[in-house]
């Protein structure tokens, strides 16, 4: 019996991990798509079932079924009364909405049950969370190879079967820069857009320094290819997020950064900022009120403001989008139908007031628990999961200023979901006190397997 049920355990886990490989990969089942009269599909309220999301129902499953007679743990229980709160309004945003449809409601209410799900599964330890951070890892190397392979070739590698979008310089409104008479088309991977995957690459970044392979020059190759495949993107948000978070753990004095990496670091900081300078300088109007982007997100701005005025309850869980050409003075371009580009004015108009306060409410408990993490002697390993994890939800939170993708997408939703999780389990695990002696005897972390 006890055989049966570790098997049983394992097979849900390689669930898991299949669900964690696969969150990049676009491959989906169309399901649903509401009535909304422009002629042309609504990418954020098309409904699709994904090949992560199907993994990640199977994993559930699975896993529940075996664990039935077993009480569920909670992760760090005030941290899950909020993760609770905010999925309850989003809920009930969906409930009091002016959307009449049914049928898109209750899908989009199984999307937030989705979240709650993987906190459970984390939190109940399905896999390490070394084991997430990993997958994590070798995933989104594959997607910087892809990336580096795009902007080499200038055009997509054939993969629509992983969800690759159909890249070439001919094709309109993409993402693209004009070196001169050089028109360069963006890396998305299999990505929906760049930012997306700049996003992910920051993420993983962070968690090949935290959880990296036992070989040394494994992990210096992942970590190269990842950053390379992260500069093809030319994402800003995602270069500048992940210069932040490398600086937080600089200055929060991680001692695996300051010693063994202050080389990597340092030259990494360079590259980055050299790429990025080069991009502004290049392709980017001065000064960059005018930048078209720059503009959009204004633009975005003002209307969710009028959103808000119009509608101050919240207008649904994922439906801004729906609401976006109430005002009949300005007409809007297909392309133009996207949600506000900024995660806190994003729940206020979908979620309304109660709906911002409950996130946060999260972060601020997250942010305090963390921090109050710094009172106990613990291991040098732990302080260092520690700050790894609060440069993470740093990573998260300055590219939720700029773009809304952690909220409005299901990969980015799960990646966020995935980390929160992570930050709570670690949170609610016993924290092992030893003699100061003993720690600095301990291992630093890049060179632990677990």
């Amino acid at each position: 019996m006890w055989l049966h049920r570790q098997l049983k355990n394992k097979w849900s886990g390689l669930l898991f991990k299949a669900f964690i490989f696969t969150l990049p990969f676009q491959s989906s089942l169309f399901v649903y798509e509401t009535v909304w009269g422009r002629g042309f599909s609504n990418p954020y309220t098309t409904l699709n079932l994904s090949i992560s999301e199907l993994f990640l129902l199977c994993a559930s499953l699975l896993f529940f079924l075996e664990n039935r007679t077993k009480v569920l743990n909670l992760g760090k229980k005030v941290l899950f009364l909020c993760l609770l709160s905010a999925l309850g309004l989003g809920a009930f945003s969906l409930l009091i909405s002016p959307v009449s449809d049914p049928i898109l409601k209750f899908l989009e209410l199984i999307g937030l049950l989705e979240v709650l799900l993987i906190y459970l599964l984390v939190v109940n330890k399905i896999l390490k969370v070394n084991e997430i951070f990993k997958t994590l890892t070798w995933s989104m190397s594959l997607q910087a190879l892809l990336a580096i392979s795009q902007l080499l070739l200038g055009h997509s590698l054939g993969l629509g079967f992983l969800g690759e979008p159909s890249l070439s310089t001919s094709t309109a409104h993409l993402a693209k820069l004009d070196l001169g008479s050089w028109p360069l088309i963006r890396s998305y991977g299999t990505f929906a857009h760049p930012n997306i995957l700049g996003g992910f690459l920051a993420m993983s970044i962070l968690g090949t320094l935290l959880y990296p392979p036992e070989s040394n020059r494994t992990r210096n190759l992942l970590l190269l290819i990842q950053l390379l495949g992260l500069i093809c993107s030319f994402s800003r948000s995602a270069l500048f997020a992940l210069i932040l978070g490398i600086l937080i753990l600089s200055y929060r004095s991680v001692p695996l950064i300051k010693e063994k990496y202050s080389r990597f670091v340092s030259y990494g900081i360079f590259l980055l900022m050299a790429a990025e300078i080069a991009v502004l300088i290049l392709t980017r109007p001065l000064p960059l009120s005018t930048d078209p982007a720059v503009q959009s997100r204004i633009e975005g701005y003002e209307r969710a403001s009028e959103i808000i005025m119009e509608h101050p309850f919240g207008v649904g869980w994922h439906l801004e989008t729906l609401f976006l050409d109430e005002n009949p003075n300005h007409t809007w371009m297909p392309w133009e139908y996207q949600p506000t580009h900024n995660i806190f004015l994003l729940l206020w108009v979908e979620t309304g007031p109660q709906g911002l306060l409950a996130f946060l409410s999260l972060l601020f408990f997250t942010t305090k628990k963390l921090l109050e993490h710094e009172k106990i002697l613990g291991t040098h390993h732990e302080e260092s999961k520690k700050n790894f994890f609060f440069s993470m939800g740093l990573i998260v939170l300055s590219i939720g200023l700029l773009d809304h993708y952690w909220l409005t997408l299901e990969p980015a939703l799960f990646l966020a979901a995935l980390l929160f999780s992570s930050i709570s389990r670690f949170l609610s695990d016993p924290i092992p006190i030893k003699a100061i002696k003993k720690a600095k005897k301990l291992k630093p972390i890049l060179d632990s397997p677990k």
